[in-house]
């Protein structure tokens, strides 16, 4: 994190995420430091320990590919793999600590090691810390030319810009430090995949980043209250705990309008408009804000304003259309939802997750057993539960079997879900391990899958602040709140609880440990699946009301 001193910052790769992220809450770090003011520090919960815990998992073993591809340097003039020690950031002069660490990180690099694992990398102003750098022959004059390449647990980097400005910037040290290094460096995914960038694509972006972020740490010095949270220079995510502080401290936030990011706040801000009832009051567009979308906006906070002051939400259909369009209902109707764990790791494995439980419900007993699932609820729920990529693998083929089949027996069923998540599982799943492509591809083109997150979204307009189903049921479901497992990521902190408990090392209460048994951690994350997919059916069902209504 960014080192503020009176005479100069230190900032790493990841300061220039932050600030790219959410400029406010860059702000409040540096305010933070600067003695304004304390910064609301972020969630850490079991989920987030989890990933830090599998992220190390990964690079140990990724080093120990590269130790017996390379052998083990244990002085700095041997080839092989050779580890820095370690910075201590307890150090009170923690610039020291880091200078002996860059120090010994050179010296490794001129002395031509295969790899140096974490090197540590100062030129001044930025500091990193690489996992690799790796000797990938050498210059024209004879000295050792090396690849940065860093291990990121993710399956690709498309979505991951700040990872790319990491190796940017660690190839940027380097020159600085005057070790040749290539411009092509590289990721190691947790698929074991190889993701190249050439770095000097990036570097005007990167730079750009480095700039906007010294010029924030400027004006935070010269500022001597703490940054305001409407303060258009300083664009929120509304996402982070920061932005969450604010958000929920101020009831009338813009953030709170239904479809309006933090791009669009900071438009309005700029055009001195900070609360949903000024957006109201409000005609015309601003800049960089068409009329016609302001007016959505103004619309939808009216809605939301109504429905807090009348304790009713407002719903209104606005495309009947769509919903005549909702398939006729059929005997063979299922209401699917899935539960993934996007962290779950094999070491050598070349893929990424576990789908480990499969839900489905039917208003009408369902004849899953036969097909392996487990029965619940008077036999209208059934599940497939995993506990290893071997049990995923066999489930998968026990959800493709019961699907053909069923399919065969009720022609006109539909499987019902809400959001892309659930297709896009099964063709994770096609793809890993082989088979049941054509059969899916051909019920998804026959329109046997049905997406209600678009057609709800089409067809009407609330005063909610999200089109969430879990938001959609405080208007049907009010009076069945949900209790136990609440979200997606509650769940799979749950789950990665259980399969800590079922190993006989449950989770201690200070990493989010409950003490429960495995079996009651299952249970506990099956209501939450079953919740989900009767749900589905609830929803659809009052779409159909609404249409009703709508059409008198």
């Amino acid at each position: 994190m960014v080192q503020i001193r009176p005479d100069a910052a230190f900032f790493s790769p990841s300061d220039l995420k932050t600030r790219a992220d959410c400029a406010f809450r860059f702000a409040r770090v540096v305010d933070a430091k600067l003695g304004k003011g304390n910064v609301v520090p972020e969630e850490t919960n079991a989920m987030l320990r989890y990933s830090g815990r599998v992220g190390q998992i990964h690079e140990l073993y990724l080093v120990r590919v590269l130790r017996e591809q390379y052998g083990v340097a244990t002085n700095l003039g041997d080839r092989g793999v050779y580890e820095v020690a370690a910075v201590d950031y307890k150090n009170p002069d923690r610039l020291a600590a880091i200078g002996a660490a860059v120090d010994e990180t050179r010296a490794a690099l001129e002395a031509g090691c295969d790899v140096v694992f974490q090197a540590a990398l100062f030129d001044g102003e930025r500091f990193g810390l690489a996992d690799f750098i790796i000797r990938e022959g050498e210059t024209p004059d004879g000295r050792p030319l090396y690849r940065v390449v860093d291990g990121k647990m993710a399956s690709n980097a498309d979505n991951h810009k700040e990872y790319v400005w990491q190796l940017a910037t660690y190839v940027e040290i380097l020159r600085h430090m005057n070790i040749p290094v290539m411009s092509e460096a590289r990721l190691w995914l947790g698929t074991l995949a190889h993701s190249d960038h050439d770095v000097d694509l990036v570097l005007d972006v990167v730079r750009e980043q480095e700039d906007a972020l010294r010029h924030a740490v400027a004006a935070r010095r010269v500022t001597p209250d703490i940054v305001a949270w409407n303060d258009p220079a300083y664009q929120a995510c509304g996402k982070c705990a920061s932005c969450d502080e604010q958000v929920a401290a101020s009831p009338d936030d813009l953030l709170h309008v239904y479809n309006l990011g933090g791009a669009a706040r900071m438009k309005y801000l700029a055009a001195g408009i900070s609360s949903m009832s000024e957006l109201v009051a409000s005609t015309g567009g601003v800049p960089g804000i068409s009329v016609a979308v302001a007016d959505k906006h103004r619309e939808q906070a009216a809605r939301q304003i109504q429905s807090a002051a009348s304790g009713t939400c407002v719903v209104e259909v606005v495309k009947p259309e769509v919903l005549r369009n909702l398939p006729a209902p059929s005997d063979g109707d299922l209401y699917f939802d899935f539960e993934t764990d996007p962290n779950d790791y094999v070491e050598g494995s070349t893929w990424l997750g576990n789908a480990y439980l499969f839900g489905i419900y039917s208003p009408l007993p369902l004849d899953a057993r036969d097909f392996g699932f487990e029965l619940m609820s008077d036999d209208t729920f059934a599940y497939l539960w995993a506990d290893s990529r071997a049990e995923e693998e066999a489930n998968f083929d026990l959800f493709m079997s019961y699907v053909q089949q069923r399919f065969a027996r009720y022609p006109e069923m539909h499987i019902f879900h809400y959001n892309v998540f659930e297709v896009t599982t099964l063709r994770r799943l096609v793809k890993t391990y082989g088979r049941w492509g054509d059969e899916l591809e051909s019920w998804v083109e026959q329109g046997l899958f049905v997406n209600l997150e678009p057609i709800t979204g089409n067809a009407i307009v609330t005063g909610l602040p999200s089109l969430s189903i879990k938001a959609l049921e405080s208007i049907y479901l009010p009076n069945d709140k949900r209790e136990g497992v609440t979200s997606a990521g509650v769940s799979v902190q749950r789950y990665f609880e259980y399969r800590q408990a079922l190993a006989g090392t449950p989770l201690p209460a200070e990493e989010g440990g409950t003490g429960e048994s495995a079996s009651a951690i299952k249970a506990d994350v099956l209501q939450y699946n079953e919740r989900d997919c009767y749900s589905t059916w609830c929803l659809i069902e009052w779409l159909k009301g609404l249409l009703s209504e709508a059409q008198g």
